[in-house]
């Protein structure tokens, strides 16, 4: 079942020049061997020109991290709580009841998936309860325009205006060029990654939504991590993660990659949920869920 609909080809002639800002991104893909009109087509039709904006709330949030001057310890009665920590307003009745009417209505597909990868259905439907609410909040993003205005921020000189009041003392400064370097080179290849999935499966990657940072469909994949792990679960010969049979398959290819196997104690099926998101957090909501469901 189709639960967004996609537009046509992203071939579709554009109505303008791309903005200037683009012209260097576009001339690195055109060199890393994609079709120099096709790229120029995408860039037309976003309608936007380039910003700093995204990198720069990107650095600004790891600068503030790195050094932000240190927090106080936690009160020893929270250290000795014994219950694992779950996102607020996931437990709820609401999406209790929504997800066990989803778990009835995708109970073929969820059985294939859960036969093929020993993923149980009721951590798959957890995960992707606490990724999109089961695809009914998609990203409020657009995933090619994010992931190519982070690409196309690869200096600091280009993040000046965004980066305006930290204090950038020459080791900060050199911390802040690798981090942009090193986050701009990342989202390139996601962005080339993007591309490449949408021609081959006759998506538009302009149209697409997303989450701040490129992640896509009902269970949130980067787009390198669909090229390795998406699965064509309702055999019509595409991987298109807006299905909920593909999201499903793929979701558990990927956990079963990581470790997922029939037997796996508790702690070993946080350890895995962890690789999708390297929180503790997450994975004992998704856990949580799991539990509310069987």
């Amino acid at each position: 079942m189709l639960l967004l609909a996609t537009t046509g080809h992203a071939g579709t002639a554009p109505a303008h020049s791309p903005d200037a800002g683009w012209a260097p991104l576009i001339e690195r893909l055109a060199a890393d061997g994609f079709s120099r009109e096709h790229v120029e087509s995408l860039f037309a039709r976003l309608g936007k020109s380039y910003s700093s904006a995204p990198m720069g709330h990107k650095i600004r949030a790891m600068y503030n991290r790195k050094f932000a001057p240190p927090k106080a310890a936690a009160s020893s009665r929270s250290k000795a709580s014994k219950t694992p920590p779950i996102y607020p307003g996931v437990l709820v009745p609401a999406n209790l009841k929504r997800a066990r009417t989803f778990l009835e209505r995708y109970h073929y597909s969820l059985a294939r998936m859960e036969k093929r990868f020993g993923v149980p259905r009721e951590i798959a439907v957890g995960l992707m309860l606490v990724e999109t609410r089961l695809g009914s909040y998609l990203g409020k993003e657009h995933a090619f325009l994010n992931l190519a205005s982070l690409a196309a921020s690869d200096s600091l000189d280009k993040l000046r205006p965004e980066l305006a009041g930290l204090k950038l003392t020459a080791k900060r400064k050199t911390w802040a060029c690798k981090r942009i370097e090193s986050k701009s080179s990342w989202a390139y290849a996601e962005l080339k990654a993007l591309i490449t999935y949408c021609d081959s499966n006759e998506l538009d990657p302009v149209s697409m939504p997303g989450s701040i940072y490129g992640a896509v469909g009902i269970c949130q994949f980067m787009p390198s991590n669909i090229l390795r792990f998406g699965v064509d679960g309702n055999g019509d010969g595409k991987v298109n993660l807006f299905h909920v049979q593909d999201a499903v398959h793929s979701l558990a290819n990927y956990l079963k990659f990581h470790g997922w196997k029939s037997g796996l104690p508790r702690t070993s099926q946080n350890k895995v949920l962890r690789h999708y998101n390297n929180s503790r957090t997450y994975a004992n909501t998704i856990l949580a869920v799991a539990d509310a469901l069987r």
